[in-house]
């Protein structure tokens, strides 16, 4: 029996209040302890267990808690808090599936997935996140979205993909920087795994347009990376290129929206969990936009960057 499951078996033993948010409130606390109900219901009393354990605030703590808030002194009982869980639907596992495939004729067989209870939140299968180049049934990782600091709890699925369609296939190495010529291109038939997520289907979709990465002859060309399609998505990990005269930086964040070639889109850094904006400048990569607005960002994030330096010859070191 996995450690989640022991810690549901226990929650349910001591009758667990079950919260959905990062921290357990007074009106939480309330519906355990009447006699708190005279303390505004927004006051934090503690911080919310992590998915699959239990937080016992005990009765100690509890009288310490209504001491500060002005409440006479009495004998408490421990009260139990977890977060609210659920199992995976393999319908809904189905609809996220499509929803990011964004291909109608796509058949989408699932296999086998995350067996384990999850956190309440928006269930997410990022494209990136399916590997293509395993051998089926092919393994797909997602999260889930939950709590009001948007946290991420990992899933996953094994699932057979099959598609029929027209795909647009490059008669010569792309580049980036070009505009792409329909003689560089042909349309042929698809009917089996794709080898890529998101194929174009008409030359109308590729021609006159640049890319973000090269396509080599004889490859699909994804619609992911034309510059006028969707480079990143919410949820993918982005490349970060910091500049400013007196500093370059390099470092990973994470993406909290899509954007295309040349948008604006919040990302937030994984070691600070500061959020600011930057320029959506390729394929999960982005440069910060400087600015009176991201300019207080950089000093916060400089602490979690990779410096480069400001000179001709450090600052190549990071191209």
């Amino acid at each position: 029996m996995s450690i989640v499951s022991l810690c549901l078996l226990a929650a349910a033993a001591l009758e667990c209040r079950v919260v959905n948010d990062d921290v357990i409130r007074m009106r939480d606390l309330a519906a355990a302890e009447p006699v708190f109900s005279v303390v505004d219901g927004n006051v934090v009393a503690a911080y919310s267990p992590l998915p699959g354990s239990i937080r016992i605030l005990q009765g100690a703590q509890l009288a310490r808690l209504g001491k500060r808030n002005g409440i006479a002194d009495g004998e408490f009982r421990d009260v139990c808090f977890q977060r609210a869980m659920r199992q995976l639907d393999q319908q809904e596992l189905l609809n996220a599936f499509h929803h990011a495939l964004a291909i109608p004729t796509a058949e989408v067989e699932l296999v086998d997935f995350s067996r384990f209870p999850a956190p309440v939140g928006d269930l997410v299968f990022p494209r990136s996140g399916l590997a293509l180049s395993t051998t089926p049934p092919l393994l797909w990782k997602g999260y889930i979205v939950y709590g009001s600091g948007g946290h991420h709890f990992p899933v996953w699925a094994r699932v057979r993909l099959r598609v029929s369609l027209k795909r647009v296939v490059a008669t010569d190495n792309l580049v980036t920087g070009k505009p792409i010529r329909a003689d560089q291109l042909r349309i042929e038939p698809l009917d089996g795994v794709p080898d890529t997520l998101a194929p174009a289907q008409s030359l109308d979709q590729v021609v006159g347009k640049t890319l973000l990465k090269l396509v080599r002859r004889g490859s699909t060309v994804s619609l992911d990376d034309v510059s006028t399609s969707i480079a990143i998505r919410r949820g993918d990990k982005v490349d970060v290129d910091l500049r400013s005269p007196v500093m370059h930086l390099r470092f990973e964040a994470e993406a909290e929206m899509d954007g295309r070639f040349g948008d604006r889109i919040r990302l937030r850094n994984l070691q600070s969990s500061i959020t600011f904006l930057a320029e959506v400048s390729g394929k999960d990569q982005a440069r910060v936009v400087i600015n009176e607005e991201t300019v207080p960002v950089g000093a916060n994030l400089r602490a979690a960057g990779r410096p480069c330096g400001s000179g001709r010859e450090k600052a190549e070191e990071c191209e």
